[in-house]
């Protein structure tokens, strides 16, 4: 198993595959023409400013199942043309920041993100997928999805939502467009709604919109929580 990369690459090199193998850290001296690498299942810790910068013609991206506890603010921002990003597997605790806006296509799950940061994902405007399952969000600020006029695949389950009040944005969002959720959204908290379903996913060949639950009598009885809404 591969420890460090030699720059003995061909200038001509596209693809690229360096997973299941013992890099601590992103290799050095790869060639600017890849547009797909792999580095998937690794020990890589942590993104730097310069670890990509002459990188620019990657379209896709894997990182899936390293140590990442960190990327460096826009340390893929340059990555103009990247349009496939997977994270899973990671320890990120937020949503990175500054990310390429020609992203499509963004895997954040099994990370430890407890908080959706708005700027960080306002930006990606051509977002059509989004997984950030398997983490431990609570809730989800008002307006967070509403400028992903192209997200159509979204998938927030086994996270630890705490179904009150402020979960009404994300599931009157839900209702209001064409977005797919990927499985059942799953309230955590209070303990009187533990294991209550809030969003169902819809079954295949049923309509893009999911399922509502007993959340659309909670929209219309916000009392039912024991708080009141405007």
């Amino acid at each position: 198993k591969m420890v460090g990369v030699h720059k003995v690459l061909h200038s001509w090199v596209r693809e690229l595959s360096l997973g299941h193998n013992l890099l601590s850290r992103f290799p050095r001296g790869l060639p600017a023409s890849l547009g797909s690498l792999q580095l998937h299942e690794n020990h890589i810790t942590y993104i730097t400013s310069g670890s990509l910068r002459k990188l620019g013609n990657l379209t896709r991206l894997d990182l899936e199942y390293n140590h990442i506890r960190a990327i460096q603010p826009g340390a893929l921002q340059a990555l103009s043309k990247l349009r496939v990003l997977t994270l899973k597997g990671n320890k990120l605790t937020s949503v990175p920041g500054r990310l390429p806006t020609s992203l499509a296509r963004l895997d954040l799950s099994e990370n430890c993100i407890s908080a959706l940061d708005l700027p960080s994902l306002s930006s990606l405007v051509n977002l059509q997928s989004l997984k950030i399952n398997s983490n431990r969000l609570r809730s989800v600020p008002g307006s967070a999805f509403d400028s992903l006029a192209r997200l159509r695949s979204l998938d927030l389950a086994n996270n630890l939502w705490a179904c009150r009040c402020d979960i009404l944005y994300l599931y009157r969002w839900l209702l209001s467009g064409g977005v797919r959720t990927a499985a059942d959204i799953v309230c955590t908290e209070p303990t009187h709604l533990a294991h209550h379903v809030f969003i169902t996913s819809p079954q295949a060949g049923a309509p893009t919109n999911p399922v509502p639950t007993f959340l659309e009598f909670l929209s219309r009885e916000p009392t039912f929580l024991g708080v009141t809404t405007p």
